[in-house]
Order: C-alpha cells, then sequence, then structure tokens
C-alpha cells in the first residue's frame, strides 16, 4: 500500500497531475475507469486514453448527463466523440448531478481529489490530489463505480456516429474555450 499527495497550480512551475495519469494510462493492463463532472482533456491525456483504448484496455468514462454548464458539455463532446471511436465506453450518469473526481486502473492504483480532467484544472486552478497503490481501497472505489454503471446510460453507439453540421460547429466552438472552460 502507497499513498502520495499531488498537489497543482500555477504557481508550480509544471503540472504534475496529468504527467502521473499519462504513467497510469500507458502503464494500464485490463482497465481504465474515470469519474468526472467535467471532461475536457488535454491533448496528452485525450491521445494516452486513445493509445489505451486501442491498445484492448477498457476504457469508461463516466460524466454527467448534464452538467452545471452546458457549454463545458458541448466541448466534452468533441473529446468524447473521438475517444468513442477509439473503443472508449462513454457513460452518463443520471442526475443529480455527479460531482465526483476519481481515477481507478487495473483494480489497484487509483486517483482522487479535487482536479476534474480539463486543462483548467491540469494548468490553471489551485488542486490537490491524493494517488494510492491500494488493491483493498481500489475494491471500494471498483464498488462504488459498478453502482454508478447500473444507473447510468451508454452512449458510446451515439457518440460513434458523425454529428450534424450544426452539433459539430457548436462543440467545435465550445471547444476553443477549452483552457479556460
Amino acid at each position: 500500500q502507497r499513498a502520495s499527495s499531488v498537489v497543482d497550480g500555477h504557481d508550480q512551475g509544471r503540472s504534475t497531475l496529468p504527467w502521473i495519469l499519462m504513467a497510469a494510462l500507458a502503464q494500464a493492463k485490463e482497465r481504465v475507469s474515470i469519474v468526472t463532472p467535467y471532461f475536457v482533456p488535454e491533448r496528452g491525456i485525450q491521445a494516452a486514453l486513445g493509445c489505451a483504448a486501442l491498445r484492448g484496455i477498457e476504457v469508461d468514462i463516466y460524466v454527467p448527463q448534464r452538467s452545471d454548464s452546458r457549454i463545458v458539455d458541448w466541448a466534452s463532446r468533441r473529446h468524447l466523440h473521438y475517444l468513442a471511436r477509439q473503443g472508449a465506453r462513454i457513460w452518463e450518469t443520471p442526475a443529480p448531478f455527479c460531482h465526483s473526481k476519481m481515477t481507478l486502473i487495473d483494480d489497484h492504483w487509483y486517483c482522487v481529489g479535487s482536479s476534474n480532467w480539463d486543462t483548467r484544472s491540469f494548468r490553471l486552478n489551485f488542486e490537490l490530489n491524493v494517488e494510492f497503490y491500494d488493491p483493498r481501497g481500489a475494491q471500494t472505489l471498483k464498488s462504488y463505480i459498478d453502482r454508478l454503471r447500473s444507473t447510468s446510460t451508454d452512449v458510446t453507439p451515439s457518440l460513434r456516429k458523425n454529428p450534424t453540421l450544426l452539433v459539430g460547429l457548436r462543440n467545435g466552438i465550445a471547444w476553443l474555450g477549452s483552457p479556460y472552460l
């Protein structure tokens, strides 16, 4: 068992959490589960998730059916379309708005804390997360995610299709503001 804190903020000189997440994703052997209220990742994180899915890793991403920001939801769709096409499964969690932030990899490594999976959390905000290597604690988190899945909707098939021109345009315009969302 091991735990370490990860402090990030624009005063740190460089962001640590994105690098930790990319390393964890590169080492994933079986599954990756992400629960986040806002999903607008930077390119490196998106590429690491896409690569994991293409390697045959089960990648499950849980986002709210509707968050408290429509613009973030639209920007998020752009990334979710891409990842669904790479083989990730996308789940929408029902109301009430789930504000949990957790990542579980291979049922033994997990990270919880204040960071969303977005550029704003990784680069601008002051955030505190804790990463754990703890198979027993990971089972508790896995049970929570399994319960969340049982009430969520798999929207992967619809995300594998191309959005209409207007929806794609709207999502692309929203995505332009992603560093600040």
